[in-house]
């Protein structure tokens, strides 16, 4: 049994707060404008004035720290006015007996939570917060520390822990919000996850550095699985077949890696394009099915 955990990036724009808030913005105002035809009210949303201001920072190649606060500061004034106005509006309508549906009211509470968090941010000069919305459309995207450097040290989209048996992917973990993938809660339930699969348990289990805690070495330990981890303290002269077995599961280790990179470049599994948890999830589950199903006709 191979394990190991990756992250299904989601298809959504690279985010920034100034364009997180145009977003909530551009969406209050069609609403201010549909809600206000129906009340017959006409609103002063400053739409133009919003959208040259916007226009005006994204066209700019390089941006200083003052810049952005700046622009954050007067997108922040737009969605505080805009947010104002159209709860002004829901709460007319609810006045008048007319029916405001539950996906209006779920994307203003959307909005409303995302301008909080970045007055919040904004206030106290800091970048993070806990549950933090880096989507409008997705509100439950979050954002993945890799804790590897490049790049892309950070993904948005579900993780997921997965295990290697014989060829076969199985996605054993799935949430949308980042854990650790090396805790004895998540080994114990790819373990028993093995075990409801084939019956029995694993004769031996190969993880990377970070699966080689104590609390996971007692687990094998009382499971009767032999693990693959580098032993602790000073090197010991086990013997030679020892180490070659050590040696030879962590080449072994290479096959799930391998199968992250296939199901990335070839079964969809670089761009979740399913809207919804419930979809995110579908989208993954099928295409390991997709790719389990070609391991299987290769070997007909």
């Amino acid at each position: 049994m191979l394990a190991d955990a990756t992250v299904f990036p989601e298809y959504v724009k690279h985010p920034n707060d100034v364009g997180l808030l145009n977003d909530v913005r551009k969406w209050l105002v069609g609403n201010i404008k549909t809600l206000g035809g129906e009340l017959g009210r006409t609103c002063r949303t400053s739409c133009r004035k919003a959208k040259q201001s916007f226009l005006s920072f994204s066209k700019k190649k390089r941006r200083s720290r003052q810049m952005v606060r700046r622009a954050k500061k007067e997108m922040l004034q737009f969605v505080r006015r805009n947010l104002g106005q159209l709860e002004e509006l829901v709460g007319a309508l609810e006045e008048r007996g007319r029916f405001v549906e539950d996906g209006l009211r779920e994307r203003l509470e959307t909005g409303r939570r995302i301008f909080e968090q970045q007055m919040e941010m904004y206030r106290e000069r800091k970048h993070r917060v806990d549950g933090r919305i880096v989507s409008f459309h997705r509100d439950y995207v979050r954002p993945i520390k890799r804790g590897k450097g490049g790049r892309k040290d950070t993904e948005f989209g579900p993780k997921g822990a997965l295990s290697h048996v014989g060829g076969f992917l199985f996605l054993d973990k799935f949430s949308h919000d980042n854990y650790s993938e090396a805790t004895r809660e998540v080994v114990d339930g790819q373990l028993a996850a093995y075990q409801q699969r084939f019956g029995k348990l694993p004769p031996s289990f190969t993880g990377d550095r970070l699966y080689g805690t104590r609390e996971n070495r007692r687990l094998m330990k009382e499971r009767g699985v032999r693990a693959s981890f580098k032993p602790l303290g000073r090197p010991k002269d086990d013997g030679e077949t020892s180490k070659r077995w050590f040696k030879k599961k962590q080449r072994e280790r290479n096959r799930i890696e391998g199968s992250f990179g296939h199901g990335k470049n070839h079964c969809g599994l670089d761009c979740v394009r399913y809207h919804g948890v419930e979809g995110a999830e579908m989208w993954i589950r099928a295409s390991i099915l997709a790719m389990n199903l070609k391991t299987a006709l290769a070997r007909v």
